[in-house]
């Protein structure tokens, strides 16, 4: 347990400290997958204009603290949201918000969307820069999430790599034994958003047992529950998704 916390620990830069707690005696191999991502913004946000008010989530209302910039911005919509796409210093990446119009939740917005082009279509807007004077606000945060995504994956088609009577995992032992298999997928996350810019990390465990303000065009406050993201916009592919919910710092 200490060697792989320890190994996950440094490959994120101390953002995720632990991915197991312990092992389980039926356990023989574990495949450990790490990322961490952190820039700055092109352009920061003044520390000056960081204020509090009043974010709507799905428990009550939670005040906290907002970033605000005016200024033009890559202000977009799509698909019965709007959103703004934001610069990192390297340019290659780029931090989006998506806020559902009316009051559809983030969840039922996605629902509705196309899973096979949403990010090519995400990333096109975000590389068309539609150059736009947007007052924007958007609450700073930190987001910790750890969950299994067996049953995420199990629908996706891989079902039978966690069954203990079917999986086939063969040549991956000496013996060429079929009584190997996937016990759990886990995976943890951990983001935060300020005045400077972005920090996130996230890790993937795969566990193998044997069987046994001034004027502006568009005024955008994302004051209720969003869409977030870290794009590529080389592959046009998310190093991050998330849906806030209840911003803490």
């Amino acid at each position: 347990v200490e060697v792989i916390n320890s190994w996950v620990n440094e490959a994120t830069r101390g953002t995720i400290e632990e991915i197991v707690a312990e092992i389980p005696e039926d356990a023989l191999m574990y495949l450990i997958n790490a990322i961490y991502f952190k820039s700055d913004w092109k352009t920061p946000f003044d520390k000056a204009d960081t204020r509090k008010r009043i974010f709507n989530s799905p428990a009550g209302q939670i005040e906290t603290e907002f970033l605000n910039r005016i200024g033009t911005m890559n202000w977009f919509e799509t698909n019965g949201a709007e959103g703004v796409a934001l610069p990192y210093e390297n340019e290659q990446f780029a931090y989006f918000a998506l806020l559902p119009a009316g009051n559809q939740t983030p969840r039922e917005w996605i629902a509705k969307q196309d899973g096979s082009t949403l990010f090519s279509d995400l990333t096109a807007l975000i590389k068309k820069n539609s150059a736009t004077s947007v007052a924007l606000s958007m609450p700073k945060f930190e987001s910790e999430y750890k969950d299994s995504i067996k049953n995420e994956l199990s629908k996706l088609g891989m079902e039978i790599a966690f069954s203990p009577e079917y999986a086939d995992f063969s040549l991956m032992n000496e013996g060429h034994t079929k009584d190997l298999y996937i016990g759990d997928v886990i995976h943890k996350t951990f983001v935060r958003v300020d005045e400077k810019g972005t920090e996130a990390a996230a890790v993937t465990s795969v566990e193998m047992r044997t069987s046994g303000m001034p004027i502006s065009e568009k005024e955008l406050v994302f004051d209720k529950p969003f869409v977030y993201g870290i794009m590529d916009l080389d592959s046009g592919m998310p190093l991050f998704v998330g849906i806030m919910e209840k911003p803490e710092v």
